[in-house]
C-alpha cells in the first residue's frame, strides 16, 4: 500500500482533530500539531507549520527547534536554513542567522530570498559592502523582487553612493508597473537626496509628487511632506517649506519632530511668534523628552516678553540636560547647557559650558563641526550681552563661517550692524 503523503498526513490528522483553519487559534493549532507530529513524527509539513504557529505566537526558541529538527530530516534542503534564519533574527542571535544564510547559499547557490536575507542581516549589522554584494546577487537572480533593489539603494545611499542609488531607483521606476511599487522606489530616491543633502534634486524630485504619496497611508504621507519641509528650508524656499510642514501636520498631528519644524518656520519664515510657542508647546507634548523644544519654546518667550515662562522652560531643559550628561558627555548637550544658562541670564555657566563644547567637539569623531559652531554663536551672544562688540563679531563671523542655518542668517544685522 502506497505511504500517504506528508500534506494527505496532516490534513487526515488536522480534519481527526477538528482543526479547520489553523491560522484561526494559533494556540488549539499547536496542540494539534505536536499530536500529529507525535503519530508521523517524519512529517516535514507538520513541523514546518509548528514553527510557523510557534512564530506567530512569539515562541521563538520553539519555532527554531522545529526548523533544527527539520534540518536533521532534511539537511540540505536550504528552505529549512532559512527558515531558522529568520528566526534567529527575531532573537537577535545575528552570528547564527548569518551563518544559517550562508549555509542555504552554499545548498543553493542561486538562492534569490537567501542572498535577499543575508543582505539584510548585514545590512542592520552595519556591513554595507556585504550586504550590497547579496543584494545585487538576489536582484540579478530574481529581478522582479523589488525588496532587493530597494535595499540596495539603502545601501547605495548609506554609504555615500549617491549617484549609485538615484540610478538604480531611476531603473527600477521604468522596469516596474506596479503603482504601489513604483511609489516605494520614488520615495527611496527622495530619502536618498534627503540623507545625502543633495536638497535641489529632493525638490526636483517633489514634481513628481503624484507618483510619490499615497492616498490610502496618510502616515507615510507626512513622512514625505516633512522631507519637502527639510528640502524646502535648505534651499531658502521658506513659504512652501512652511506649506509642506502644515501638510505634514494635517496628515499625522501627534508628530512632535513635525510641529518642531513647523514652529521653527512660524519664527523665523513667518515671524509669527505666537503660532511658533504653539508649535513647541505641542512639540513638547508628543516628544517631552526632547530637550531642544523646551530650549527654543524659551528663546521665543524671551521674544515675547515672557521672562517667567522662559525661565520655566530654560530650567526644564538645564535638568534634563544634567541628568543626560551622567551617562554621556556629548558636545552637544554642553552645548545645549550654555544655551540655558544663556537664558537664564547667567552669563558665567553659559560661557562655561560653551567653551566645554568647542573644546570637547574638536576631538569628538560624530560631531558635524569641529568647532561646535551652536556653541560659537551662543559665545557671539554672551560677548554681545557683555557690550564687547569686537569680540561679539567675531564669534558671530566663525559662525556663519561654518553655518548658514536660519537662526545664525538671521541674526546678521544685530551683529554685524551693532556699535558698541
Amino acid at each position: 500500500m502506497e505511504q500517504p503523503s506528508d500534506i494527505e498526513q496532516l490534513q487526515y490528522c488536522l480534519s481527526r482533530i477538528g482543526i479547520q483553519n489553523p491560522e484561526e487559534n494559533p494556540h488549539e493549532t499547536a496542540a494539534a500539531l505536536k499530536k500529529v507530529i507525535k503519530q508521523f513524527p517524519d512529517c516535514e509539513i507538520a513541523l514546518e507549520m509548528l514553527g510557523i504557529t510557534y512564530f506567530q505566537l512569539d515562541e521563538y526558541a520553539q519555532s527554531a527547534n522545529c526548523y533544527t529538527k527539520l534540518i536533521k530530516l532534511s539537511p540540505k534542503n536550504p528552505a529549512w536554513y532559512i527558515g531558522r534564519g529568520q528566526i534567529y533574527g527575531q532573537m537577535c542571535r545575528t552570528k547564527s542567522e548569518i551563518r544559517d544564510y550562508t549555509a542555504a547559499i552554499r545548498l543553493d547557490p542561486e538562492n534569490a530570498y537567501a542572498n535577499y536575507r543575508l543582505g539584510i542581516a548585514f545590512y542592520y549589522t552595519n556591513e554595507p559592502v556585504k550586504a550590497s554584494e547579496h543584494f545585487e546577487r538576489a536582484r540579478e537572480l530574481e529581478p522582479e523582487a523589488a525588496e532587493a533593489w530597494i535595499y540596495l539603494i539603502k545601501t547605495y545611499s548609506d554609504m555615500g553612493g549617491f549617484e549609485k542609488a538615484i540610478s538604480l531607483a531611476d531603473e527600477g521606476i521604468a522596469l516596474f508597473q506596479d503603482a504601489e511599487v513604483i511609489r516605494w522606489f520614488y520615495r527611496e530616491k527622495l530619502n536618498a537626496c534627503d540623507e545625502n543633502n543633495k536638497f535641489e534634486e529632493c525638490y526636483r524630485i517633489l514634481a513628481e509628487l503624484e507618483f510619490i504619496s499615497d492616498p490610502d497611508d496618510e502616515a507615510a504621507n507626512a513622512d514625505i511632506y516633512r522631507i519637502a519641509g527639510r528640502c524646502c528650508c535648505h534651499t531658502m524656499r521658506d513659504d512652501e517649506a512652511a506649506e509642506w510642514y502644515r501638510k505634514a501636520l494635517a496628515a499625522n498631528s501627534e508628530d512632535g519632530e513635525i510641529w518642531s519644524k513647523y514652529a521653527f518656520f512660524c519664527r523665523y519664515a513667518k515671524k509669527d511668534l505666537l503660532a511658533a510657542a504653539e508649535g513647541y508647546r505641542k512639540a513638547i507634548k508628543y516628544q517631552g523628552d526632547f530637550w531642544t523644544d523646551y530650549i527654543n519654546l524659551g528663546n521665543v518667550y524671551l521674544e515675547l516678553g515672557e521672562k517667567e515662562k522662559a525661565k520655566e522652560n530654560f530650567q526644564i531643559a538645564r535638568d534634563m540636560i544634567i541628568d543626560a550628561l551622567k551617562s554621556s558627555r556629548r558636545p552637544c548637550a554642553y552645548y545645549a547647557l550654555s544655551e540655558c544658562y544663556f537664558g537664564l541670564g547667567d552669563l558665567e555657566n553659559a560661557e562655561k559650558y560653551a567653551q566645554l563644547a568647542r573644546k570637547l567637539a574638536a576631538d569628538y569623531i560624530s560631531c558635524n563641526t569641529k568647532d561646535c559652531y551652536e556653541a560659537t554663536f551662543v559665545l557671539a551672544k554672551i560677548r554681545k550681552a557683555q557690550g564687547k562688540a569686537d569680540e561679539a563679531r567675531q564669534y558671530y563671523r566663525k559662525t556663519v563661517a561654518v553655518s548658514q542655518d536660519r537662526e545664525y542668517a538671521e541674526a546678521r544685522n544685530e551683529f554685524e550692524g551693532w556699535i558698541q
